[in-house]
């Protein structure tokens, strides 16, 4: 999250990296004390407010670029207001067209019109320039698992951007593997040509990578952070659309794996897929599938439905409807999903969770499983990947025992928090 000093420290670092702007100055403007800057041009701001919003934060910020001249000629007057003019324009364009200066991992955005004043009579000591307001809008990741009060059976996640403390004791919170788009989501997300080229994760497991990484070079439509909803946005309309982790060391042991995604579409496709999991290494027959049913599916068992399913179908089980009544979306409100596979010791046993109890249980072949795919990539005419991304979870069970009771209470914490 983008707090007061963060807004004041992006804009110093827009000047400190600005080839023209020679210094610095924040605070009202009836403070701007001209005869100790010694540096023009200067970048002076002043943050007269800040509207909290559920999703964002905007800040109300007046900025003023201003330069001095030697004497009172009309033509280094005209100059002076030309070049200050251009750099107000540069720093609208690092605003909203894409970070040019600083990273765009600092996931913010300004107005996309600025009223500019120029200033000619309100500064003594011959000094130009302009003056513009303008509006700074980042991410608010305050939530409620951001502030100390119960939120899931009376217990307590607390999360001060630092220091995060489990919502109740479970081994599941051991090892395991944590992304979330609305909690210290800045400085995750590492871009290459403006295209999200990795994924970084909250909590880390000793078994499984560090990052999602998106197929971003052959993406036509890229995956991107969307602020307003809070989610990564998953835009694939037929094309191979995914991001991709691999389990470091496989085992057919138990897997636990959740997701939190909701503005789910089929986009005239069969179905959207939002989850794979499979064995590299044996063309997907082992692999498990988790997919929503297209509006106007084919297949009319099928409609608005989550669907478990081996990777070729061949094996399919859709036990219920997700569709909250949205005119635009299959469902537009959160879903929250988990899935419990089990390895060949444990009778290839795979469990669909949701709202909190196992909606589906199927025996399909699970084999030694390495290769974990959010969205697809494969698509065909039946399907694609269209989503909003807010949270994702895994984990590994070291032992052979079955811990679907303890996993629902997980998936209960993502569905809440």
């Amino acid at each position: 999250m983008i707090t007061y000093n963060g807004i004041i420290d992006y804009f110093r670092e827009f000047a400190d990296k600005h080839f023209q702007i020679n210094s610095f100055t924040e605070g009202s403007a009836d403070k701007i004390d001209l005869k100790k800057i010694n540096d023009y041009p200067t970048l002076h701001i002043d943050i007269t407010g800040s509207d909290i919003q559920d999703k964002m934060i905007v800040y109300n910020v007046d900025v003023y670029i201003i330069t001095s001249a030697q004497t009172d000629d009309g033509s280094e007057r005209v100059n002076a207001l030309s070049d200050t003019l251009m750099i107000m324009q540069d720093l609208r364009a690092e605003f909203y067209d894409g970070k040019y200066i600083v990273p765009q991992l600092l996931l913010l955005q300004g107005s996309e019109e600025l009223s500019c004043s120029p200033i000619q009579e309100d500064f003594n000591n011959r000094v130009y320039g302009w003056s513009s307001s303008m509006s700074v809008t980042g991410i608010n990741e305050a939530t409620r698992c951001t502030i100390p009060y119960p939120t899931y059976n009376n217990v307590m996640e607390q999360w001060d951007g630092v220091t995060w403390i489990k919502p109740f004791d479970s081994e599941f919170f051991g090892s395991f593997y944590w992304w979330s788009a609305n909690t210290q989501i800045q400085g995750k997300l590492t871009y290459s040509n403006n295209k999200i080229s990795s994924i970084n994760s909250i909590k880390q497991s000793n078994w499984f990578g560090n990052y999602l990484l998106p197929n971003y070079v052959t993406q036509l439509k890229t995956i991107q952070y969307n602020e307003q909803e809070q989610s990564i946005r998953f835009r694939g309309e037929g094309e191979p659309y995914y991001v991709t982790n691999s389990i470091t060391s496989a085992t057919e042991r138990y897997y636990y794996f959740a997701m939190k995604v909701k503005n789910i579409k089929s986009l005239n496709a069969e179905d959207t897929e939002l989850f794979q999991i499979y064995n590299s290494a044996n063309n997907q027959y082992d692999g498990i599938r988790v997919s929503i049913g297209s509006p106007t599916s084919a297949d009319t068992s099928r409609r608005n439905k989550i669907t478990l399913s081996n990777f070729f179908g061949t094996i399919e089980d859709a036990p219920e409807s997700i569709s909250d009544g949205s005119n635009d979306y299959i469902r537009e409100e959160s879903l929250t999903f988990g899935l419990q596979v089990g390895g060949d010791n444990v009778n290839s046993v795979v469990k669909l969770v949701l709202d909190g109890r196992v909606v589906s249980t199927q025996t399909m072949p699970t084999g030694s499983l390495n290769l974990v795919i959010v969205g697809n990539n494969q698509p065909t005419n039946n399907s694609t990947t269209s989503f909003d991304l807010e949270e994702f979870y895994a984990y590994r069970n070291p032992g052979v025992s079955d811990k679907i009771d303890e996993f629902i209470k997980v998936t209960d914490w993502l569905k809440y928090r």
